[in-house]
């Protein structure tokens, strides 16, 4: 499904995270060697993470799971989880400006943005032993790929029936001047649903990695029916009836809205979309918890860590990539959409996609020129 090659390491046009902080200075930091498990246990109590939240990536259940698993007690304290609404180039640039008193041990970002941790040096020297389940490109020092996603649409169909709007289903369709103002999209070039979303519109729209302005094109006449006032609160009393996220973003909330006696649609647009990896990262200056990073790096590619993730929504890594592939069990799949839904969904190669470009593209020739 899909293809993946070692990353080179070029360099980036780095947006939000200053190259004039690369440099490592004094601080100290994580090195390569095997976690202590009893020093870990008591890293346990006091750990702090980044853009994990109990609801996203199911990472409250992968952080209680992993401790019953492994220390016998419940580390999933209210106050581990900081930082919940920053984007992947936010915790790039947090764990650089930290480094000299570091907030949190590990965070979850999009690969787009592995690149620019690599550049600024945040990155533990550390990397899992099981981490060679994973194709080369897709595993470092300090970070692994761990679930993906795709770009769909969650759609508040009662409240767009009830105002006799039509349902959309492709990315031509969101270009109904009916959704003035109607439809979420998180940053792009920022975020890592937000740019592979606009990755997708580009390629819908007949472009390429090589050639946007189809994209830019189309960009430019969806950009009047965009808000930036997407909340499930906002979806719910359809103020923002369209949310343009990767599935598993949604994946978390569907229960939620089935409780709520909200009628609502996940999508996956039929003129096509893409794959996108979100990865966990672990912050080399944190040392005073790098025994219990070190340890749950290893976890996250566990199989029953990667079932945890799947009951997120989201396609673990291991089942859509690697030689012996993960077989997710049924009652983890409750809230994945049928494989068919997945027909026109294509792979694209990370590394050709730099955030400092593709920011560019939307901020000056999308918003600048619509």
């Amino acid at each position: 499904m899909m293809s993946v090659r070692r990353p080179m390491r070029r360099a980036l046009l780095v947006m939000l995270v200053g190259l004039a902080g690369a440099a490592c200075g004094g601080a100290a930091t994580i090195g390569p060697g095997a976690p202590d498990p009893s020093a870990a246990a008591e890293q346990a109590r006091t750990f702090v993470t980044y853009a994990t939240p109990n609801g996203w990536g199911n990472y409250g259940e992968q952080f209680t799971t992993f401790c019953m698993f492994n220390f016998g007690f419940d580390c999933n304290r209210p106050e581990r989880s900081q930082a919940e609404d920053i984007l992947s180039a936010e915790e790039v640039q947090k764990f650089d400006a930290e480094k000299n008193n570091p907030g949190a041990i590990v965070a979850d970002v999009g690969i787009l943005f592995i690149p620019q941790a690599e550049q600024v040096h945040t990155l533990a020297d550390f990397e899992p032993p099981n981490a060679g389940l994973l194709p080369d490109g897709l595993h470092g020092p300090g970070w692994v790929s761990t679930f993906v996603g795709v770009p769909a649409f969650l759609v508040n169909v009662g409240f767009l029936e009830s105002h006799g709007l039509p349902v959309p289903r492709s990315w031509a369709d969101l270009l109904n001047p009916a959704y003035a103002h109607m439809i979420g999209l998180s940053r792009v070039g920022v975020s890592g649903s937000g740019t592979y979303s606009f990755v997708a519109m580009n390629l819908a729209a007949g472009g390429s990695l090589e050639d946007w302005q189809p994209g830019i094109d189309y960009a430019r006449q969806l950009v009047p029916n965009l808000t930036s006032q997407m909340s499930m609160e906002t979806f719910e009393r359809g103020e923002v009836p369209i949310s343009v996220r990767f599935d598993f973003n949604h994946g978390s909330n569907l229960q939620a809205l089935r409780e709520r006696g909200i009628r609502f649609e996940l999508i996956v647009p039929s003129d096509g979309s893409v794959y996108g990896e979100s990865t966990l990262m672990m912050n080399r200056y944190d040392i005073a918890h790098q025994d219990f990073g070190k340890m749950f790096m290893e976890w996250v590619l566990t199989d029953e860590a990667q079932a945890i993730f799947a009951k997120f929504g989201a396609r673990p890594i291991r089942s859509v990539v690697g030689d012996n592939r993960l077989v997710v069990p049924d009652e983890a799949r409750a809230n994945w959409l049928p494989d068919a839904a997945y027909a026109n969904v294509r792979t694209v190669d990370y590394e050709q996609l730099d955030p400092g470009d593709i920011v560019d593209i939307w901020e000056n020739q999308v918003l600048g020129g619509s």
